[in-house]
């Protein structure tokens, strides 16, 4: 007899349990594919890494004086177990041409061979490349499509006096800098053809370098060997090369969070869908009841209907969410090689949770049931007990009858209508929280962390790296220079630049290889603080937070930093924040002693004009600087360009947020369906009524499409106001582990507003569309009320 009773309920309410099965369908996939992926991801740098043959620690060096005294301290470390050398030709953008036109290079680039004993690179298919063919040539998938280049394509390469024409074979993935944020790009060339650059005696000698993959006990092992090393361009651990991946993190953690909405939107649906049935089904639980059926079994009814649900959508999304999983991912594989030996116990795991968690949900909410008694099968579902007088709504809106029934049914039961503003609210604060984060990403608001900041930013690197071999002066000369000749240009401008170097300390006992940032023509009141003071002296310096879990230096603290011929002390006076080398970073007075031998890189020229210019003419004056600076004009940037291309995220972000509105969209034609579909059939009898006393099918129509307006538009309103709370909540964490203590936020309030229009405007429109059934109800209707 259960059985029949369920196999009739089925069929009765099939648009009902159709989108419930449809809800749990969504849920299953992303909640499968979401746990598969964070592990994967997560796991996958590690799997990467050591595919890669990548070690505990890597180091750049820059020039080949120091190549012996290098290898003789890597020898001489017992802590140091092996390690691989591979050798390095620093490039700047214009050595790279296709058709006459430059690649869009972000950052610093680097001729590597393929045969050398370094780590392993891998084509697409995740195979590792054990030979490139001269002639040929192997880049970043990241490049490729940044640069509109294709397979086959021809690359010319020009450096001092070698001059070559490659033809792209394909992409490679690259573990040290496949991440897109660091900006740094390599060319995987044969040994013949690299050896063509790298013995040209017309390539400068700090364009020519060694990367050195260590493995070692620990990375601090490693750090202290090194620590008096001079031209070390950059050496970091493990550790801090898997946060350059942080941004991968973004898309696996936002596909997580968006399972736990879809099975959160799934339950306040399940909920409404159980409370409706159980109150229309008061007669047969009324007289199942008084034949001696018990409230378990009752209950147990509904229950397997809903696990039936569950197990069929569960199912179905189990299959689904394999190659779902792996669509979403596809941006983070293309970079990296990923693995997960538990791929599908993970999938298991997850189809697990929806199916356990939705019969538990729908245990809970079959409660009521306990309550009804054999009596409201015979009362229309009421006992006849009322212990509180039923107040009447004072609403007095004389010619919007609509709107007044409108108002009057969702102030009457409002927990049927929270189901809808629920539902609604927590899918748009997840695409709005994703549109304030892109908003910010877009922006300017990175620029003071990347160090002093101005109006626009140029520079080539070979020129850079001719400044750095002829020293101090020889780089304010060629500032001076530039600012004047911008001046008599009708521009006048201040010129500066941002410089890390790389100098041993000692603290409490302990030695530390750190790196330190100085500016050139800048004040320390050019940059931002977190707390303290500013370094007011040359002996003065300020820390970030990662500096502090490092060593354990804290404001009022002294260090000795290492000089070649000296010791000297310096004070901690502030802390700041900065996502240079991820935080990693001491910046120190202006007049500070730097010797340019310890420079481990150097930022591009920051210009900012003194005459105050609007937006319109800092545009402008782009082609005058491009043409100073020996760039080209698309490679001067203004703030906001600068921070896009150094954080390289903001695609990737827009795209995500373009994924989260149309998932939302279907999410809100689900819900609103479903919804309308239940209104109209628990509401058939008052429809009926309604006609007979004169409404017109127009008037029933606007009647719930402003049922769903006013949800709709309260759901909207709230995750407006509650977006941007969650956005600092939900997204800061991901940034203070690139280095960023605070972060300040951009928020567009016309991006808020026009995808809160949409949400709220594609629900009123499926409202109406779905409400066109109500025409089919007839005044004739009102025979079967009770």
């Amino acid at each position: 007899m259960l059985l029949r009773i369920l196999k009739k309920d089925l069929k009765r309410k099939k648009t009902m349990n159709v989108i419930l099965l449809l809800f749990v369908i969504l849920a299953s996939m992303f909640v499968a594919s979401g746990l598969s992926n964070v592990v994967t991801v997560s796991n996958g740098l590690d799997f990467f890494m050591d595919k890669a043959n990548l070690g505990t620690y890597i180091i750049f060096t820059q020039g080949l004086d120091q190549e012996h005294k290098l290898e003789n301290t890597l020898n001489e470390n017992s802590a140091i177990s092996s390690y691989r050398l591979e050798r390095a030709v620093y490039c700047a953008q214009e050595s790279f041409e296709v058709q006459g036109k430059n690649l869009e290079i972000t950052g610093m680039t680097m001729l590597i061979p393929s045969d050398d004993d370094g780590i392993n690179y891998f084509d697409e298919k995740n195979n590792v490349i054990e030979k490139v063919e001269p002639g040929h040539v192997y880049i970043k998938k990241t490049l490729l499509d940044r640069s509109h280049l294709q397979i086959s394509d021809v690359l010319t390469v020009k450096l001092g006096s070698t001059k070559k024409e490659f033809i792209i074979e394909g992409v490679f993935k690259d573990a040290p800098f496949g991440s897109e944020i660091l900006g740094n790009e390599r060319f995987m060339l044969s040994n013949t053809d690299f050896d063509q650059f790298f013995n040209d005696e017309d390539v400068n000698e700090l364009s020519k370098g060694k990367a050195v993959y260590i493995d070692a006990e620990s990375e601090k092992a490693v750090a202290d060997s090194i620590s008096d090393m001079d031209h070390i361009m950059f050496g970091g651990g493990r550790s801090l090369l898997k946060l350059a991946y942080i941004m991968s993190f973004i898309i696996a953690f936002i596909v997580l969070v968006l399972s736990a909405a879809l099975i959160i939107v799934a339950f306040v649906v399940l909920r409404f869908v159980i409370n409706l049935s159980v109150t229309e089904d008061f007669r047969e639980i009324g007289v199942m009841k008084a034949i001696g059926i018990k409230n378990g079994k009752i209950r147990g009814i509904y229950l397997i209907k809903y696990l039936a649900i569950a197990v069929t959508g569960t199912v179905i999304g189990g299959i689904l969410s394999f190659p779902f999983g792996k669509m979403l991912i596809l941006s983070v594989s293309e970079n990296m090689v990923l693995g997960n030996d538990n791929d599908v116990l993970f999938h298991v795991i997850g189809l697990l949770i929806v199916v356990t968690l939705t019969g538990a949900f729908a245990w809970g909410c079959t409660r009521k049931i306990k309550k009804m008694s054999p009596v409201d099968a015979i009362r229309n579902g009421n006992n006849g007990e009322r212990f509180k007088k039923k107040r009447s709504r004072s609403m007095r809106l004389k010619s919007h009858t609509e709107r007044f029934l409108a108002l009057n049914d969702i102030c009457s039961k409002p927990k049927r209508y929270l189901s809808v503003v629920l539902s609604i609210m927590i899918c748009t604060l997840l695409v709005l929280t994703i549109v304030n984060t892109s908003n910010t990403l877009k922006s300017d608001s990175f620029a003071p962390t990347f160090g002093v900041t101005g109006d626009l930013y140029a520079g080539s690197l070979d020129v850079l790296t001719k400044l750095q071999m002829e020293g101090k002066e020889a780089k304010t000369e060629y500032i001076r220079d530039k600012e004047e000749k911008l001046a008599s240009a009708g521009m006048p401008c201040k010129i500066m630049q941002n410089m890390s170097f790389s100098y041993p300390v000692e603290f409490e006992g302990h030695r530390y290889m750190l790196n330190f940032m100085q500016g050139i023509f800048t004040t320390p009141d050019d940059y931002l603080y977190t707390s303290g003071l500013a370094p007011a002296g040359k002996n003065e310096v300020a820390i970030t937070s990662l500096i502090t879990e490092t060593t354990g230096l804290t404001v009022g603290d002294t260090f000795i930093m290492k000089y070649d011929d000296h010791d000297e002390k310096y004070l901690v006076t502030a802390t700041f924040q900065t996502m240079n080398n991820a935080g990693n970073m001491i910046l120190v007075h202006q007049d500070a002693q730097m010797d340019y031998s310890h420079m481990a890189s150097q930022n591009d020229f920051v210009i900012r004009f003194t005459d105050a210019p609007n937006r319109e003419t800092v545009e402008s004056r782009k082609g005058k600087v491009a043409e100073l600076f020996s760039v080209k004009e698309k490679d001067v940037k203004n703030k906001s360009e600068f921070c896009i291309k150094t954080m390289g995220a903001a695609d990737t972000m827009v795209a995500v947020q373009n994924l989260l509105l149309l998932i939302t969209l279907v999410v809100v034609i689900l819900v609103t369906v479903l919804m309308e579909r239940s209104f109209v059939a628990d509401e058939k009898t008052d429809i009926a009524l309604l006609k007979a006393v004169g409404f017109n099918n127009g008037s029933i129509v606007k009647w719930h499409m402003t049922r769903f307006f006013i949800c709709s538009f309260s759901a909207v309103l709230a995750a407006a106001l509650l977006s941007v709370p969650v956005t600092h909540i939900a997204i800061t964490p991901i940034f203070k582990a690139m280095g960023l203590k605070t972060v300040d936020y951009r928020y567009d309030p016309f991006m808020t507003v026009l995808y809160s229009a949409v949400i709220c405007g594609f629900t009123v429109l499926v409202s109406f569309l779905i409400s066109q059934c109500t025409r089919s109800v007839k005044a004739s209707d009102t025979a079967g009320i009770e």
